[in-house]
Protein backbone atom coordinates (compact mmCIF):
# COMPACT_ATOMS: atom_id res chain seq x y z
CA UNK A 1 0.00 0.00 0.00
CA UNK A 2 2.45 2.52 0.87
CA UNK A 3 4.47 1.62 -2.07
CA UNK A 4 1.62 2.52 -4.12
CA UNK A 5 1.84 5.88 -2.21
CA UNK A 6 6.26 6.59 -3.38
CA UNK A 7 5.83 9.59 -5.86
CA UNK A 8 4.47 11.66 -3.20
CA UNK A 9 7.17 10.49 -0.51
CA UNK A 10 9.98 12.49 1.10
CA UNK A 11 12.78 10.44 2.66
CA UNK A 12 15.31 12.16 4.86
CA UNK A 13 18.87 9.99 5.76
CA UNK A 14 21.32 11.67 8.28
CA UNK A 15 24.91 10.61 7.53
CA UNK A 16 28.07 9.98 10.38
CA UNK A 17 30.94 12.12 9.93
CA UNK A 18 32.08 9.15 8.61
CA UNK A 19 29.75 8.61 5.86
CA UNK A 20 27.61 5.94 7.26
CA UNK A 21 23.88 5.74 6.84
CA UNK A 22 22.52 6.14 11.13
CA UNK A 23 18.98 6.91 10.54
CA UNK A 24 16.35 7.35 7.62
CA UNK A 25 12.78 8.49 7.99
CA UNK A 26 10.22 8.50 4.85
CA UNK A 27 7.18 11.00 5.12
CA UNK A 28 3.82 11.18 3.24
CA UNK A 29 3.48 15.03 1.66
CA UNK A 30 0.89 15.27 4.22
CA UNK A 31 3.47 15.15 6.97
CA UNK A 32 3.11 11.85 8.29
CA UNK A 33 5.53 9.58 9.04
CA UNK A 34 5.84 5.91 7.21
CA UNK A 35 9.11 4.78 7.74
CA UNK A 36 12.05 4.80 10.44
CA UNK A 37 14.87 3.05 10.82
CA UNK A 38 18.05 3.41 13.27
CA UNK A 39 21.06 1.37 12.30
CA UNK A 40 21.77 -0.10 15.57
CA UNK A 41 18.35 -0.10 17.19
CA UNK A 42 16.10 -3.46 17.03
CA UNK A 43 13.00 -1.37 16.03
CA UNK A 44 11.92 -0.44 12.55
CA UNK A 45 8.37 1.71 12.43
CA UNK A 46 6.31 1.39 9.42
CA UNK A 47 3.00 2.31 8.85
CA UNK A 48 0.37 0.16 8.56
CA UNK A 49 -2.50 2.08 7.23
CA UNK A 50 -2.13 4.71 5.33
CA UNK A 51 -4.79 7.72 6.67
CA UNK A 52 -7.63 9.30 5.05
CA UNK A 53 -6.42 12.62 3.58
CA UNK A 54 -7.61 15.91 4.98
CA UNK A 55 -9.68 17.85 2.55
CA UNK A 56 -9.97 21.26 3.84
CA UNK A 57 -13.29 23.80 3.05
CA UNK A 58 -12.56 26.51 0.98
CA UNK A 59 -13.75 29.76 3.08
CA UNK A 60 -16.20 31.56 1.77
CA UNK A 61 -14.84 35.52 1.27
CA UNK A 62 -15.51 37.63 3.65
CA UNK A 63 -18.56 40.33 2.86
CA UNK A 64 -17.09 43.79 1.83
CA UNK A 65 -19.60 46.40 3.43
CA UNK A 66 -19.50 50.01 1.98
CA UNK A 67 -19.49 52.52 4.35
CA UNK A 68 -21.92 54.87 5.09
CA UNK A 69 -22.28 58.08 6.65
CA UNK A 70 -23.54 58.40 10.01
CA UNK A 71 -25.27 61.79 10.91
CA UNK A 72 -26.33 61.18 14.56
CA UNK A 73 -28.61 64.58 14.38
CA UNK A 74 -30.91 63.57 11.24
CA UNK A 75 -31.48 59.37 12.30
CA UNK A 76 -33.89 60.08 14.92
CA UNK A 77 -33.67 56.29 15.58
CA UNK A 78 -29.86 56.38 16.24
CA UNK A 79 -29.80 59.54 18.27
CA UNK A 80 -32.87 58.56 20.44
CA UNK A 81 -30.91 55.10 21.04
CA UNK A 82 -27.79 57.62 21.98
CA UNK A 83 -29.60 59.54 24.37
CA UNK A 84 -31.07 56.54 25.92
CA UNK A 85 -27.63 55.10 26.29
CA UNK A 86 -26.28 58.21 27.77
CA UNK A 87 -28.72 58.40 30.51
CA UNK A 88 -28.10 54.57 30.91
CA UNK A 89 -24.46 55.59 31.40
CA UNK A 90 -25.07 58.83 33.49
CA UNK A 91 -27.34 56.20 35.95
CA UNK A 92 -24.89 53.66 36.37
CA UNK A 93 -22.02 56.09 37.00
CA UNK A 94 -24.17 58.12 40.13
CA UNK A 95 -25.28 54.78 41.58
CA UNK A 96 -21.49 53.71 41.49
CA UNK A 97 -20.75 57.04 43.32
CA UNK A 98 -23.15 56.88 46.06
CA UNK A 99 -22.08 53.12 46.66
CA UNK A 100 -18.81 54.28 46.90
CA UNK A 101 -18.64 57.05 49.33
CA UNK A 102 -15.20 56.69 49.56
CA UNK A 103 -14.12 57.86 45.54
CA UNK A 104 -15.66 60.89 46.14
CA UNK A 105 -13.39 61.88 48.92
CA UNK A 106 -10.62 60.64 46.72
CA UNK A 107 -11.58 62.99 43.77
CA UNK A 108 -12.68 65.86 46.49
CA UNK A 109 -8.53 65.46 47.64
CA UNK A 110 -7.16 65.38 44.36
CA UNK A 111 -9.11 68.43 43.19
CA UNK A 112 -7.78 70.17 46.14
CA UNK A 113 -4.21 69.07 45.65
CA UNK A 114 -4.90 70.26 42.71
CA UNK A 115 -5.44 74.33 43.32
CA UNK A 116 -2.92 74.15 45.47
CA UNK A 117 -0.15 72.74 43.16
CA UNK A 118 -1.35 73.97 39.84
CA UNK A 119 0.96 71.16 38.02
CA UNK A 120 1.76 72.93 34.02
CA UNK A 121 1.50 69.48 33.16
CA UNK A 122 -2.00 68.09 34.55
CA UNK A 123 -2.09 65.06 33.00
CA UNK A 124 1.37 63.64 34.15
CA UNK A 125 0.15 65.03 37.65
CA UNK A 126 -2.80 62.58 37.97
CA UNK A 127 -0.87 59.93 36.64
CA UNK A 128 1.71 60.46 39.55
CA UNK A 129 -0.92 61.14 42.36
CA UNK A 130 -3.21 58.43 41.63
CA UNK A 131 -0.13 55.45 40.43
CA UNK A 132 -0.17 55.99 44.87
CA UNK A 133 -3.66 53.87 44.40
CA UNK A 134 -2.74 51.89 41.63
CA UNK A 135 -2.68 47.55 42.38
CA UNK A 136 -0.96 47.54 39.05
CA UNK A 137 1.63 49.59 39.48
CA UNK A 138 4.92 47.55 40.89
CA UNK A 139 5.77 49.57 43.78
CA UNK A 140 9.90 50.52 44.00
CA UNK A 141 12.06 48.23 45.81
CA UNK A 142 12.96 50.10 49.24
CA UNK A 143 16.48 48.98 48.71
CA UNK A 144 17.00 50.79 45.51
CA UNK A 145 18.70 53.56 47.09
CA UNK A 146 21.23 50.97 48.40
CA UNK A 147 22.48 50.04 44.68
CA UNK A 148 23.63 53.50 44.37
CA UNK A 149 27.54 54.26 44.41
CA UNK A 150 28.57 56.54 47.42
CA UNK A 151 31.52 58.03 47.88
CA UNK A 152 32.57 56.89 51.45
CA UNK A 153 36.29 54.61 50.68
CA UNK A 154 34.30 51.57 52.74
CA UNK A 155 32.39 50.81 49.49
CA UNK A 156 34.41 48.00 47.60
CA UNK A 157 32.18 48.95 44.44
CA UNK A 158 32.33 52.68 44.09
CA UNK A 159 34.10 53.81 40.43
CA UNK A 160 34.21 57.57 42.45
CA UNK A 161 36.51 56.79 44.61
CA UNK A 162 39.80 57.69 42.48
CA UNK A 163 37.84 60.85 41.60
CA UNK A 164 37.37 61.94 44.87
CA UNK A 165 40.27 61.24 46.85
CA UNK A 166 42.97 64.42 47.26
CA UNK A 167 46.00 64.03 45.26
CA UNK A 168 48.76 63.25 48.28
CA UNK A 169 52.11 65.35 48.33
Amino acid sequence: MVSALMPWIVSAWSHDTDGVCSQGNCHLKEKHLTNRVQVGSPVGMKLAKVPTAVVRDEEPPKPVFEKRSLNIEEDMQMYSKFLDRKEDIKGNHAVYMRQHPELKALLADFLQFLLLRKPQDIISFASEYFSAFSTTVPNASPYLASNAPTPFPVSRGNTRIEQLRTPTR
